[in-house]
């Protein structure tokens, strides 16, 4: 098993775990390993008794209330969600159970433009009279390609996913900065959408 979906494996396990306790339950990673062994897992559990630094990541997961638990996973679970949302051959599964965690075509594209561009920041310049932002770019020019109502929203979607980070200039403005995790996630999708484009 690739070490990426070991991790998916082993957090989607734990989350199962958490919400089968009540929640003020303070949870146990011993508990958990037999837990594993009792519903087939034996594989993963091996995987955890033979890595140190594995369990302990593990103990500091559980050691805490399972609504607390639940909680760090269906955050994560949710920004997992957002990311399949691009790639081709799973948008249409994340669409039909969970449309509202999608990441929208025009953050999508900001994103692409910041990647493309080696772009670090951009501040929001307000036109006097307009709704329609204006990005001011560290490297370049960016344009906002969607709705003008949305994009708030859509800049709030990337901040919340940890595509962008928000940082204040000396005036107080602030600059959504670009992430490595973002930069990673367009490479991955554009990867996938090329590997689309050379089977069709």
């Amino acid at each position: 098993m690739e070490p990426a979906s070991t991790v998916t494996a082993l957090l989607g396990l734990a989350l199962q775990y958490a919400s089968s306790k009540s929640q003020d339950e303070i949870l146990d990673e011993t508990e958990f390993l037999t837990w594993l062994n009792r519903h087939q897992h034996k594989q993963v559990r091996k995987l955890l008794e033979e890595n140190d630094q594995a369990l302990f990541g593990l103990r500091s997961l559980l050691n805490r209330r399972a609504d607390e638990v639940t909680a760090k996973l269906d955050a994560l679970a949710e920004l997992l969600t957002a990311l399949a949302s691009r790639v081709p051959e799973l948008a249409e599964i994340v669409n039909s159970f969970a449309p509202a965690l999608s990441i929208p075509e025009p953050a999508y594209q900001l994103l692409r433009q910041m990647d493309e561009q080696g772009t670090e920041y951009f501040l929001i310049s307000q036109v006097l009279g307009s709704d329609e932002p204006r990005l001011i770019s560290s490297s370049g020019s960016l344009s906002y390609l969607g709705e003008t109502r949305f994009w708030r929203d859509d800049l709030e979607t990337l901040v919340s996913y940890g595509l962008l980070h928000i940082d204040y200039n000396r005036s107080g403005d602030p600059m959504y900065c670009f992430t490595r995790q973002a930069a990673q996630f367009v490479a991955q999708v554009e990867s996938q959408t090329r590997t689309e484009e050379d089977i069709s």
